[in-house]
């Protein structure tokens, strides 16, 4: 009982945390929850009266969390995680409510869109939403509840989250069937290599701020790149049309046709998912995980376990 009354002294000014925690600023905390500023502030006071200890502190017009607050956050967060799944439960044994999953490279459309529809048939219930968010900006989304699951090809290290290795996609250099390169070699000519694409022009993705294309191309190998896309759909359209040669992912390249070169020099993309970490009960975010991981398995141009 000593448990019951602890929790029952400070439940109603959690929301009222969490609220200034993720947007530390009172005003938009204050909206959110349709409450004046200065009754959020009091719920904020009272809080930290009732621990014996500060959770935050000022830095101009925001407040930031200190190293209290955030492990305070990081357990209501969890909480609040768990109260809802059990509504969810409570009220009916069907999937209901929002999936939100953010993906925005290879498996969008060849697994996550498919995945996402097949949860939907099970579940009418279930609004699955697709988010395309900034790797920067993913780790914070998924500890804010503001997506539930990631599919990346970069990991992200947090130890607040879990990140799974789901498999490789098989890397390839291509052409379009229109290409010099697709054409039947001479047979005196010898197997093709990388001094053979000297000369040709490349697409190849937009380069991060460290020059990373993350295409798999060997940085030490200078070529000439014609054109810059940063959507692999897109490149591979572009490809197609026969002008240019690029480094692809099977799976993609394969759906619109395209020529092979035979050289296997392109490592594997790996190909993850991220999420918080699981409850005991399975969640549509969890659902959608292992759909994703089904439908890999059964896809030529992946690798998995």
């Amino acid at each position: 009982m000593d448990r019951l009354r602890e929790i029952h002294r400070i439940w109603n000014w959690l929301p009222a945390f969490r609220a200034v925690a993720e947007t530390e600023h009172l005003p938009t905390a204050a909206e959110m929850l349709l409450i004046s500023p200065p009754a959020l502030s009091r719920s904020l006071g009272l809080l930290e009266t009732a621990l014996g200890r500060k959770l935050f502190r000022r830095a101009g017009r925001s407040l930031e969390l200190n190293a209290d607050g955030q492990r305070f956050l990081d357990q209501v967060r969890d909480s609040m995680r768990r109260i809802h799944e059990g509504l969810m439960q409570l009220q009916d044994q069907e999937l209901r409510g929002h999936l939100r999953v953010s993906s925005a490279g290879l498996l969008t459309r060849t697994c996550v869109v498919p995945a996402m529809q097949a949860l939907k048939d099970q579940h009418p219930g279930l609004t699955p939403e697709l988010h395309v968010l900034p790797q920067a900006e993913i780790a914070a989304a998924l500890l804010q509840g503001k997506i539930d699951l990631a599919f990346l090809s970069t990991p992200i290290t947090n130890d607040r989250l879990e990140i799974l290795l789901l498999g490789h996609a098989k890397n390839g250099i291509y052409c379009g069937a229109g290409h010099e390169l697709a054409g039947p070699r001479s047979p005196t000519a010898g197997p093709l290599s990388l001094d053979d694409l000297d000369g040709y022009e490349f697409l190849a993705p937009v380069p991060d701020l460290d020059g990373n294309t993350y295409e798999g191309w060997p940085r030490e190998r200078p070529r000439s790149i014609a054109m810059r896309i940063n959507n692999m759909q897109v490149g591979a359209e572009v490809c197609a049309q026969g002008h240019y040669l690029a480094v692809l992912p099977d799976l993609i390249a394969e759906e619109n046709s395209l020529h092979r070169l035979p050289l296997d020099v392109i490592p594997p993309i790996p190909l993850y998912g991220m999420r918080r970490e699981p409850l005991s009960t399975m969640s549509s975010a969890d659902l959608c995980l292992a759909e994703v991981q089904k439908i890999l398995r059964g896809r030529n141009g992946i690798q998995t376990d």
